[in-house]
C-alpha cells in the first residue's frame, strides 16, 4: 500500500509536468475521439497529441523505472513492492499525455489508486476470512517437522551402527546413483536421505522464523520463544549431523587402502592378498566392537528419542499418544509429558554419561588389556596387563590401527552423551515454559517496539535480516542461499584511499562523494538497463501516428512485463525468460478450456476458473523455483477472463471507452501471449 501511494504520488506531480507542458505549447482541448486513445476513466477528458507533453511524461516513466529498479536490485526486499510500483508508473504514464487539465489526472490516478486498494482489500480479507494460515502456524509446523525429523536421524543413525554388527562396513549394497561415489548400505543411504530433508526444513525455517517473528497474533509462545526454540534445534542439529559422518569415516578408509569393492568370499585361512586379509581382519573387529556397544548405545537413543517425545507434547506440538498401564513392566516410571519426566530423564542421562569406563573397560577385553578394579579411579599408579603386541616397538602400525578405532568408538560415544545433554536441556526448557503459565492461556501477541524499529530498518537496509546472524536470500529460481556472518565491520566497504570522516565538513563531503558511488553502483546500472528496455516499447506511446494503436492493442502489457522481468543476472534474465513463456502459453490453453467448455455460461466459466487458477497458486507454494510459471500463468488467466466477463456485464462500447479494441477471447488471448513474448524479449536483449 505504501508503494502504491508513493507511486500514485510521483504520477500526479509527472501529471502535473505534463499538463503545464501542454498549457504552454497548445489551447485546443477535447474530449476522446480522433486522434487519441479514448477516455482513461469514464468522464475524464484527453487532448490531441502533444510532443511537449509526450517528451515530459517520457522522461518522468525513464526516471520511475530508473529508481524503482535501482532500489529493487539494491534492496531485494522492495521485490514485490517495486512490481506494484512499476506496473502503477506504466499505466499512469502511457495516459498522462493525454490529460488537459490536473482535473482529469487527479481523476484518473484516484480510479488507478482504488483499483489497486480494492486488490488488496479483497486479498486480505481472503487470508484473514477463509482458510486463515498465520505465519507463526507454519512454524509451529516447521517446528514438529524438525523434531521428527531429528528423532528420525537419531534412530536411523542406531540402525547403522546396528547394522555395522555383520556385512561389510566398507562396501554398501544400493548404488547412491554417482559414479565417482561407492555404493551405499541401505542403512547409510537413509541417513543421507534424512539429512537431505533436515537441512532444506533448516534452510526454509530460518527465514520463516523471521516473519513468524513480526506477527500480530493470539497464541502462548512470544517471539523470543520462538528464537530459543529455533536455538534449541541449531544446537542438536550438528551433533547429530556429525553422529552421521560415521558413514564418511568408513568410505574413507575404504577409498584410502583400494576397499570399495565387493571381498572375496573366502575363509580368512585362504586369503592370499595381504590387504585383503587386512580388510577381513577390520572387518571382524569392526563386528566385535558394535556388538560390545548395541546394548548401551540403543539405551541411550531411546532416552534422546523420550526426551523428544517429551518437548513435543509439553510444547503442545503433539496430542499426547495413548498409553496402556503395563505396571509389571515399566512399573512407575514417568512417560514423556508427564510432570516428572524431567528428573527421570536426567538419571537416564546421568547414568549413560557416568558409564563411560565401562565402554573404555570393553574396548580394553577385546584388545587383551586387563584392568584392575579401581583402575579408573587412579590411573595414574594403577598397574595393568598389557597383551604382546602392545610392548613390540615392530608393532607400532597395529598400535595406531587400534588407536584409530578407539577413537572412533570414542567420538560416536561423545555425540551421543553430547546430543542426550542437548535434548535434556530442551526438557528442561520445555517445563520451564509450562511453569512460567505460558503454555496454559492464550493471550494477545504484540512485536516489541525493537523489534518494530529493527523491522523498518530492514526495509531499507541492504542486509537481507536483521534478527538473525545469518543472511538469508532467494533468487529468482527459488534456490536460497546463505552467507556466513563476519561482523558488522565487513559490512561496509572501506575506502583504502580515503580515511573515515572527523568533522562535519568531511562528513557533508563523504555524503556528497556518496551520489557519485550510488550512480556508478551495480543496482544503478541495472535501474538504467530497465529503464532503457522499458522506453524501447514505451517510446511507441509518445509518439503522433502510433499513440493510438499503441493503446488500442493493448502493447503497455508488453511494457508491464519488461520492469517484471528484468534481472541483474543474465542467467536469471534467460530462465524466467523461459518460465514465463511456459506460463502464458499454459493460460491461453486453459482459458480456451475454462470459457468453451461451458459455452461461455458465467456460472462455469468461474467455476472452471476458480480450478485452473488454483493450480497456478500450488506451483508457487510446491514448487518455489517455478515461482514465474505459476504467477505469470495465474495472472493471465485472470486478465484474460475478466475481461470477457467484464463486456458481457456491460457491453463492447463502454469497454472499449478507453481506448482498446474488443476481442473476443479467442483472439485475446494469443494477443496476450504475443504482447508478454515481446516484453519478455526485449527484457532478455537488455
Amino acid at each position: 500500500m505504501l508503494s502504491s501511494c508513493l507511486a500514485a504520488c510521483v504520477a500526479l506531480l509527472a501529471i502535473y509536468c505534463a499538463v503545464q507542458a501542454r498549457l504552454h505549447t497548445e489551447t485546443t482541448v477535447r474530449t476522446g475521439g480522433p486522434g487519441t486513445s479514448g477516455t482513461p476513466s469514464p468522464g475524464a477528458t484527453t487532448s490531441t497529441y502533444n510532443s511537449s507533453a509526450a517528451a515530459v511524461s517520457g522522461i518522468w516513466l525513464f526516471f520511475e523505472i530508473w529508481i524503482i529498479n535501482t532500489m529493487r536490485a539494491r534492496n531485494p526486499q522492495l521485490m514485490i513492492p517495486g512490481i506494484i510500483a512499476t506496473i502503477f508508473a506504466n499505466v499512469s504514464m502511457v495516459y498522462a499525455p493525454q490529460f488537459a487539465s490536473m482535473a482529469t489526472g487527479i481523476s484518473f490516478v484516484k480510479r488507478l489508486l482504488e483499483s489497486f486498494f480494492t486488490g488488496f482489500a479483497i486479498g486480505g480479507a481472503v487470508s484473514l476470512l477463509i482458510f486463515p494460515m498465520t505465519m507463526r502456524g507454519v512454524v509451529f509446523k516447521e517446528f514438529t517437522g524438525y523434531i521428527m525429523l531429528l528423532r528420525k536421524m537419531t534412530k536411523a543413525n542406531l540402525t547403522y551402527l546396528q547394522s555395522l554388527e555383520e556385512g561389510d562396513m566398507f562396501f554398501g549394497r544400493s548404488d547412491t546413483n554417482v559414479p565417482e561415489k561407492p555404493k551405499r548400505t541401505s542403512e547409510a543411504q537413509a541417513i543421507k536421505d534424512t539429512l537431505a530433508g533436515l537441512a532444506a526444513l533448516h534452510g526454509k525455517l530460518s527465514i520463516d522464523l523471521t516473519f513468524a517473528k513480526r506477527e500480530v497474533a493470539i497464541g502462548r509462545l512470544g517471539p523470543d520463544d520462538l528464537q530459543e526454540i529455533f536455538k534449541q534445534l541449531r544446537g542438536l542439529m550438528l551433533p547429530i549431523i556429525g553422529l552421521s559422518s560415521v558413514i564418511d569415516v568408513f568410505e574413507r578408509i575404504a577409498e584410502d587402502r583400494d576397499w570399495n569393492h565387493p571381498a572375496p568370499k573366502k575363509p580368512f585361512e585362504e586369503l592370499d592378498d595381504p590387504n585383503e586379509r587386512s580388510r577381513m581382519e577390520a572387518v571382524q573387529d569392526w563386528h566385535a566392537i558394535f556388538k560390545t556397544m548395541r546394548e548401551p548405545f540403543a539405551r541411550i537413543v531411546g532416552d534422546i528419542d523420550e526426551g523428544f517425545e517429551h518437548v513435543l507434547i509439553t510444547l503442545q506440538l503433539i496430542k499426547p499418544p495413548k498409553r496402556e498401564a503395563d505396571a509389571e513392566s515399566e512399573g512407575d516410571r514417568p512417560h514423556p509429558g508427564e510432570k516428572d519426566f524431567q528428573s527421570y530423564h536426567y538419571k537416564r542421562v546421568d547414568e549413560y554419561h557416568s558409564q563411560k569406563r565401562n565402554l573404555l573397560r570393553r574396548w580394553c577385553e577385546l584388545r587383551g588389556f586387563s584392568l584392575p578394579d579401581d583402575f579408573f579411579e587412579n590411573t595414574q599408579k594403577a598397574d595393568f596387563k598389557a597383551p604382546d603386541w602392545y610392548h613390540n616397538v615392530k608393532n607400532n602400525d597395529e598400535r595406531q590401527k587400534y588407536r584409530a578405532r578407539l577413537f572412533i568408538v570414542l567420538y560416536v560415544d561423545f555425540l551421543l552423551d553430547s546430543i542426550a545433554l542437548t535434548v535434556h536441556d530442551f526438557v528442561k526448557y520445555a517445563d520451564a515454559k509450562v511453569e512460567s503459565g505460558k503454555l496454559g492461556r492464550k493471550r494477545l501477541i504484540v512485536p516489541g517496539v525493537k523489534r518494530l524499529r529493527k523491522w523498518i530498518k530492514s526495509s531499507y537496509s541492504r542486509k537481507q535480516d536483521a534478527y538473525t546472524d545469518e543472511q538469508h536470500g532467494m533468487n529468482e529460481d527459488g534456490n536460497r542461499a546463505s552467507n556466513v556472518y563476519l561482523g558488522d565491520a565487513y559490512n561496509k566497504r572501506k575506502d583504502p584511499e580515503h580515511l573515515p570522516p572527523s568533522t562535519a565538513w568531511e562528513k557533508f563531503g563523504d555524503r556528497l562523494r556518496g551520489i557519485a558511488h550510488f550512480l556508478r553502483s551495480p543496482a544503478s546500472s541495472f535501474g538504467f538497463r530497465a529503464a532503457c528496455a522499458t522506453m524501447c516499447l514505451a517510446i511507441v506511446a509518445y509518439l503522433h501516428d502510433t499513440q493510438t494503436f499503441y493503446v488500442r492493442q493493448r502493447l503497455f502489457w508488453a511494457q508491464i512485463m519488461v520492469g517484471m522481468s528484468m534481472s541483474p543476472s543474465a542467467g536469471q534474465s534467460l530462465f524466467s525468460f523461459a518460465l514465463r513463456l511456459v506460463g502464458t502459453f499454459a493460460a491461453m490453453v486453459t482459458s480456451f478450456i475454462i470459457w468453451y467448455i461451458v459455452d461461455g455460461h458465467t456460472a462455469g466459466v468461474l467455476v472452471f476458473f476458480w480450478f485452473f487458477v488454483a493450480w497456478g497458486f500450488f506451483i508457487v507454494l510446491k514448487f518455489p523455483r517455478f515461482i514465474p510459471v505459476g504467477m505469470i500463468y495465474s495472472v493471465t488467466n485472470t486478465l484474460i477472463i475478466g475481461y470477457e466477463l467484464q463486456v458481457r456485464k456491460i457491453g463492447v462500447t463502454v469497454s472499449e471507452s478507453n481506448g482498446q479494441a474488443y476481442y473476443p477471447i479467442y483472439e485475446l488471448a494469443p494477443y496476450r501471449l504475443a504482447t508478454v513474448a515481446a516484453g519478455i524479449f526485449v527484457a532478455f536483449i537488455w
